[in-house]
């Protein structure tokens, strides 16, 4: 399985268009510009790889180190419909 590889340049660009513009996701895969659509494209496209939780964040209420996706079975199973 091969990792998706972003320029560290790049990283946080379609974010930072997202705050500036207002737009969500969608509505910038709808855009005049080539590089906005194809980045919406892609992060409409990513939310459905299967994330490995390679990073770390810091739960804010104890200060704990979690991994997103962890228990990810654990909580789909206790999932309330």
């Amino acid at each position: 399985m091969s990792t998706i590889h972003i320029k560290p340049e790049n990283r946080g660009k379609f974010t930072a268009t997202k705050k500036r513009t207002g737009k969500t996701t969608e509505e910038l895969t709808h855009s005049k510009n080539p590089l906005t659509r194809k980045r919406a494209i892609f992060a409409i496209n990513a939310k459905h790889f299967k994330h490995t939780g390679s990073k770390k964040y810091q739960d804010g209420k104890d200060g704990s180190i979690y991994t997103p996706f962890e228990n990810y079975s654990e909580n789909f199973k206790n999932h309330k419909k």
